[in-house]
């Protein structure tokens, strides 16, 4: 972490990431509050899962799974 009132790429590195998620959770609002509008048919059944299983993945590649001991 930087001090205050500075920058440095690891801070820029959270920033950017934290919009990504932001810019995510946006997405994923606007598409769950139209999804009724939407008819898939059968694919839905198939959708879902799969959705859920990329944000499950992209949630643990984003996330700091390292131990704190290590540090």
């Amino acid at each position: 972490m930087s001090k205050s009132f500075s920058l440095d790429t690891q801070d820029l590195l959270k920033l950017v990431k934290n919009a990504g998620l932001v810019g995510l959770a946006a997405g994923l609002t606007y598409f769950g509050a139209n999804l009724a509008d939407v008819d898939m048919g059968v694919g839905l059944l198939a959708f879902v899962p799969i959705l859920s299983t990329a944000i499950d993945s992209a949630i643990t590649y984003l996330k700091d799974n390292t131990d704190k001991e290590d540090k």
